[in-house]
């Protein structure tokens, strides 16, 4: 039986013509708001939620036509803080403008696979706990999407939950792979990432390793076909970690891919994963930074930025919102692109950051 917790209540306010969708729970489930054009882009009519008093965080979740990219390009605090912007007075290309703004904001918003979004509010210790009362958001969709409707399910972590420390994972193999070659190798580099991750105070526990029924073609052209396999194997309880073949783009002998701010338990069958993509040189990345690897793809789900990203057109390099982070990528921070150095960290904020998912248990 669904808790009390979880009921969920849905207020359609009507004024003439227009209507505003409000809601107030600490689960909620937000059906078919309707996308349109607005000048050059289409965008979801606005939505307005209640988040209650003694929020730590919350995650929404988006979900829409499938052959395209979707994101929250606006949320608005109960008291007028813009979180999310998609205004500009920088002047950009006018189909880019929206998302790069997205991505300045102070709640920074991305989208990482077509279809389905999550954003993690807040993911800048700056902000604050969410301010209790009526929040306000829409979504951009990046071109015409077949669909003309968006839905949402909202998740709010109390400040009680703030306790909550596992990570439960269920990990995918596929067989034939760099993974298989050696008996119990997966589960090996499993344990190192572990360890990097208790150094962040979480408890990574795995509730089960299971072989993919079919060898999986490689290079792999992501993220369509392994979005295509999340979809069909994804479990709701767990992070799900998938081990698989060389990808379309393998720059070096393992790679990794994550869904930023990813959820867990949600009603709709959803395509967010963790992935590591090993090529036949793999042996060359030591067993100790292969769990780095992981440990820094789950901090991407749990709702981390790197520390660095070069080559956003019109804007350059864009830093995470952490005050105790370095702006040179040096191998030391475990959110730093590329290799590690033998003992990366997180920092302080990243660790507060990292207990507002609620995908920990």
């Amino acid at each position: 039986m669904m808790s009390i917790a979880r009921i969920l209540y849905i207020f359609i306010l009507t004024l003439g013509l227009q209507s505003s969708f409000v809601l107030a729970a600490t689960y909620q489930d937000i059906k078919d708001i309707k996308i349109v054009k607005e000048g050059s882009y289409w965008v979801s009519e606005w939505v307005d939620f209640e988040i209650p008093a003694n929020t730590a965080s919350f995650q929404i979740n988006a979900f829409s036509s499938p052959e395209e990219f979707i994101q929250v390009t606006d949320l608005i605090a109960p008291d007028g803080t813009y979180f999310v912007q998609s205004d500009s007075g920088k002047k950009l290309t006018p189909y880019s403008q929206p998302i790069l703004r997205n991505v300045l904001s102070l709640n920074r918003t991305l989208a990482v696979i077509k279809g389905m979004s999550s954003t993690l509010v807040p993911n800048n210790p700056i902000l604050g706990a969410p301010r209790a009362g009526l929040w306000k958001m829409r979504t951009l969709t990046h071109y015409q999407p077949l669909m003309k409707s968006v839905s949402f399910e909202i998740v709010v972590k109390s400040q009680e939950e703030l306790a909550k420390n596992n990570v439960d994972i269920r990990v995918l193999i596929s067989p034939d792979s760099y993974w298989t070659r050696e008996k119990g190798h997966v589960e090996k580099v499993i344990a190192r990432a572990k360890e990097s991750l208790a150094e962040a105070g979480l408890n990574l526990r795995t509730l089960s390793i299971t072989m993919l029924a079919q060898k999986t073609p490689e290079p792999m052209d992501l993220p369509s076909e392994m979005v295509a396999i999340a979809e069909s194997k994804n479990q709701s309880d767990a992070v799900n970690v998938y081990m698989m073949p060389s990808m379309q783009y393998q720059n070096k002998p393992i790679n990794g891919l994550a869904c930023i701010g990813g959820a867990i338990d949600l009603k709709t069958r959803h395509a967010c994963f963790v992935s590591m993509y090993a090529d036949q040189r793999g042996d060359e990345i030591s067993l100790e930074n292969q769990g780095k690897i992981l440990a820094h793809e789950i901090g991407h789900y749990l709702g981390l930025f790197h520390t660095k990203d070069d080559g956003y057109y019109g804007i350059g390099a864009v830093y995470d919102k952490l005050d105790d982070t370095s702006e040179i990528i040096t191998g030391a921070n475990m959110m730093d692109p590329g290799i590690h150095d033998e003992t990366p960290h997180f920092s302080k904020q990243q660790k507060q950051m990292l207990r507002l998912s609620p995908a920990l248990r």
